[in-house]
């Protein structure tokens, strides 16, 4: 087989076709279980959204009994039992993945989830570290909520140059949940800038789930409900849906998740190059959180909480520790799927060197070739007299062939004139010198 052919069929198995880089979804994490906290890392540090929190170790946590996990069902919650002190936080939990992710259908089912006046819970992601500072690699609130909310909200929250504005809800458009945000001037928020114009600091792009995503609501009837977002870079999208409980996909149920399948989701964001890149968002962790007050609920709180007049929101904090009695989450699954032959971008491609090694031998048949077509060669003709040379004999005759020309000088001997060389008149340009005497 030709090396040209060769190396078109390296190139076309090295690279990935569309089937491949979108599909079937398998499972990789499976957190719930007693070894869900090793996959996990508490974090203790101050709110960065100013909440009236003190978050704790894994240690602490255990030992107030803010967080448990069994075979079936991880719980992380907040002190409901202590009235604090003026300027005392309420100890709560906030846990980041081991894990980065650059894509992927993340799955979460709860059978309670946090409510209460002053609380703010999340189930999201972001990227940071000490060189991508936030928002440099994006978060994506996932589930998030306010207060005694009945509905969850899915928000970007990105650097510049991420726009949402050709995303619509409703019959016909993207996402079917109850539509945007409102920005300063009551328009839609589909800037996800944290410091766009004409939106709040830091609000993000978000968009409404239906009532009974989350809240009281959805506690009371019972059973598990699920949330399922798809983080996919390559079909350009980020996708949230939401299933009450009994009303999971069949697919998901048998972990063999088909999200093409799931009908409009609650929640769809954009990823399209000209409005919003993909690149906006990288190495992200999940993180589950329960704080108070804060940027958020904080200056939503009197709207919100109006049985609480005459307090702020960090008073009713301090003062009411059984008003968060069902502040906490309650997960009874929690997995991570990633689409086969699928590889993330940023991340190596361990077919690297194909390409390379398809290079190469287009190369070496190139430069074989024009070996070839440049070289000489002698070549034993059984000559052993030449009649025109008096009985000389010529044994070897030097043919060359030129590209120029593509062709070969005759293979016997010519008149050669007494001078033991072979004559050249008969050429043409095409060789050079063909034959010695003995």
């Amino acid at each position: 087989m030709h090396l040209a052919a060769i190396a078109a069929l390296i190139l076309l198995a090295s690279t990935p076709s569309r089937s491949q880089e979108t599909g079937d979804y398998t499972l990789v994490e499976s957190h719930v279980g007693r070894d869900f906290f090793d996959k996990w890392t508490f974090y203790t540090g101050p709110d960065p959204t100013h909440g009236d929190v003190s978050f704790q170790s894994l240690e602490e946590a255990e030992s107030a009994g803010l967080a448990t996990a069994s075979e079936d069902r991880v719980y992380l919650g907040v002190d409901a039992n202590t009235v604090l002190q003026a300027g005392q936080d309420r100890k709560a939990t906030k846990i980041l993945s081991n894990s980065v992710f650059n894509s992927g259908l993340f799955v979460l089912r709860a059978d309670h989830v946090p409510s209460a006046c002053g609380a703010w819970p999340a189930w999201w992601m972001y990227g940071e570290n000490s060189q991508h500072r936030w928002p440099r690699w994006g978060e994506l609130d996932i589930v998030e909520a306010v207060h005694t909310a009945p509905f969850a909200t899915a928000t970007l929250h990105t650097r510049e140059d991420c726009q949402q504005s050709q995303v619509s809800a409703g019959v016909g458009g993207d996402f079917d949940g109850q539509g945007w945000g409102q920005g300063r001037n009551n328009q839609a928020a589909k800037n996800c800038f944290v410091e766009a114009p004409d939106q709040f600091k830091n609000q993000g792009c978000g968009q409404k789930m239906p009532d009974g995503s989350f809240g009281a609501d959805l506690n009371s009837r019972g059973g598990v409900s699920t949330w399922a977002a798809e983080w996919d870079p390559v079909a350009l999208h980020i996708r949230v849906w939401f299933f009450p409980s009994g009303q999971e996909p069949q697919d998901l149920l048998g972990q063999q998740p088909k999200p093409d399948s799931w009908g409009e989701p609650e929640a769809f964001f954009s990823l399209d190059p000209t409005t919003c890149s993909a690149n906006h968002f990288k190495n992200m962790r999940m993180v589950f959180d329960i704080t108070f007050c804060g940027d958020y609920a904080g200056k939503t709180f009197q709207q919100a909480c109006p049985q609480a007049q005459g307090m702020s929101c960090t008073e009713f904090v301090e003062r009411n520790p059984r008003a968060f009695a069902e502040a906490y989450w309650s997960i009874r699954g929690l997995e991570v799927y990633q689409r086969r032959s699928y590889e993330p971008p940023g991340q190596p491609n361990r077919l690297w060197w194909l390409p390379i090694l398809a290079v190469v031998l287009c190369l070496v048949g190139l430069l074989t070739g024009l070996a070839k077509a440049f070289s000489c060669r002698w070549r034993s003709d059984g000559l052993t007299a030449c009649p025109h040379c008096g009985g000389r004999g010529y044994r070897k005759v030097r043919l060359c062939t030129l590209p120029t020309f593509g062709r070969q000088g005759p293979p016997g001997c010519q008149v050669c004139g007494g001078s033991g060389v072979v004559s050249e008149a008969w050429l043409e340009g095409v060789t050079r010198e063909l034959a010695q005497s003995e």
